[in-house]
């Protein structure tokens, strides 16, 4: 009887223990689900810390976030996190993104990095994976080349962004997302403050917070430049091509790449279009670390029903990787750094610490306020007439935004978009208004102003603060809220 009265108990603890080690462990909110489960492959099987993300959530964004906003730094994968968490977002996810210097003190990207629309640094090897706005998701074997011009004819180009070379053949651009000043070095630098060349000199130079500088050793080139010119460069992006170890420009991307906003670059590509690609040394990898080398890994993707999934992978190989990637779902896929860079964050907790500093990561937020439309009510009326738009006005934390078109051509203002720096611009009377997207900070005359609300697109349109611009343009705005109706007089 005792005998039997163990045996039956023995049995079910076993069978308990099977259901347990069965279930896979799930977190989860309204848009991010944090899964861990064992997943089988070709070489064995292992247990797998991802996150699915509902990219068809607009209030989801995805950000390639940088240590400390600045280039040639590292942090915690944590506090590089917490660099997106405001009020108005949440922190859903994190994880390490691109391969960078991490054995000496001078932490710099390797891959690829665009960020808030403008590329600040530049890979040209591997696969990048980059995010619209509206959250549609590609990944290219992607090459970007930078040609320049010079009051509108003469030409000049660069290799890189962001990146030092100690070589005087080398041409490289500084932006303020690599600090305040250049590093040390002795070739000539090139000032361009606000679209024009303010300084030529030599050695380190302090980076303008409206422009860019150009560090050069190249002569002929530098000849080019006179104080006064005015300078403005484009960035150029197509697939790459890889023969000899050397990386070329081979067929056109502006077309689908010009929609992006934020991308990393890693690779190799894990899933393209549903098939397995991983084929590292076809996008100028060398390293055993991703040609066959077992290791901890990293990995981001989407599914068809458009699902981020992101997640950790330990001791698998790159074709491993993706055999894994390709069982959970995804339709593309692409390897991010590993070993001890590996990193994964479900909102307030660490699931996979790195083993070290990072240079930069990927970052999925969630907007926490409403963005109302306004009601049919809420109406502009401009020197006694109503201002007919097809888009409505918008109430974003209490402040009526409007499309920036609008708004500027009813007050005869001149309008520019630059779309390498992602800024709205409207122009009257010597006045003018550059409303970066975004940002909650604004210039007029370049006295850089704070903003309640930052300009913002929505819907494929422009939304900046109605109140502000007429007013800035010397209008006076008064507000009904009886009959809610905006009162502006241009005279």
């Amino acid at each position: 009887m005792i005998t039997k009265l163990k045996t039956n108990t023995l049995t079910i603890l076993m069978t308990l223990i099977l259901i347990l080690t069965s279930i896979s462990t799930v977190y989860a909110n309204d848009t991010a689900v944090l899964n861990t489960r064992g997943v089988s492959f070709s070489g064995g099987s292992r247990n797998v810390s991802y996150i699915t993300i509902d990219l068809n959530d607009s209030s989801v964004d995805i950000q390639a976030a940088i240590s400390k906003n600045q280039i040639g730094t590292a942090d915690s994968l944590q506090n590089i996190s917490n660099q997106f968490k405001t009020e108005e977002q949440e922190v859903l996810a994190a994880i390490n993104g691109t391969f960078f210097s991490a054995y000496d003190n001078n932490p710099l990207p390797w891959g690829t990095i665009q960020k808030d629309g403008k590329v600040i640094h530049i890979g040209n090897t591997g696969s990048v994976i980059g995010f619209t706005q509206t959250n549609e998701v590609k990944i290219e074997n992607l090459y970007i080349a930078i040609s320049g011009s010079i009051n509108e004819s003469g030409s000049w180009y660069a290799w890189n962004i962001n990146h030092p070379f100690e070589t005087a053949d080398a041409v490289t651009i500084f932006t303020p997302e690599f600090g305040k000043e250049t590093h040390q070095h002795s070739f000539t630098t090139i000032v361009v403050k606000a679209g024009k060349v303010s300084r030529i000199t030599v050695g380190k130079t302090a980076i303008p917070t409206d422009g860019y500088v150009i560090v050069t050793g190249v002569p002929s080139l530098v000849n080019r430049f006179k104080i006064g010119d005015a300078v403005d460069y484009d960035i150029h992006f197509s697939e790459i091509n890889f023969q000899n170890e050397n990386a070329s420009a081979g067929r056109d991307l502006i077309s689908s790449w010009k929609e992006v906003t934020s991308a990393i670059g890693a690779g190799p590509t894990l899933i393209k279009n549903g098939v397995i690609t991983a084929n590292g040394l076809s996008e100028g990898f060398f390293e055993d670390e991703i040609l066959t080398n077992r290791g901890q890994r990293s990995f981001i993707g989407v599914t068809k029903e458009n699902k981020l999934v992101m997640g950790t992978v330990p001791s698998v190989s790159v074709k491993e990787l993706a055999e894994i990637a390709k069982e959970l779902g995804l339709y593309q896929a692409i390897n991010l750094d590993g070993g001890a860079s590996s990193g994964l964050i479900y909102k307030d907790r660490m699931v996979h610490a790195p083993g070290r500093l990072l240079s930069n990561a990927i970052v999925i937020t969630k907007k926490n306020k409403q963005v109302a439309i306004a009601e049919p009510a809420v109406r502009v009326q401009i020197d006694g007439k109503y201002l007919e738009t097809e888009d409505l006005p918008m109430i974003i934390d209490g402040r009526t935004m409007i499309p920036f078109r609008a708004i500027f051509n009813a007050l005869d203002a001149e309008i520019e978009w630059d779309e390498k720096e992602r800024v709205a611009i409207g122009m009257k009377d010597n006045i003018i208004i550059r409303l970066p997207i975004g940002k909650s900070y604004t210039f007029v005359n370049e006295e850089k102003m704070d903003l309640d609300v930052a300009a913002s697109i929505i819907n494929g349109r422009t939304y900046i603060p109605t109140r502000f611009v007429a007013e800035s343009l010397g209008a006076r705005v008064d507000w009904d809220a009886q009959n809610r109706v905006v009162y502006i007089w241009s005279k």
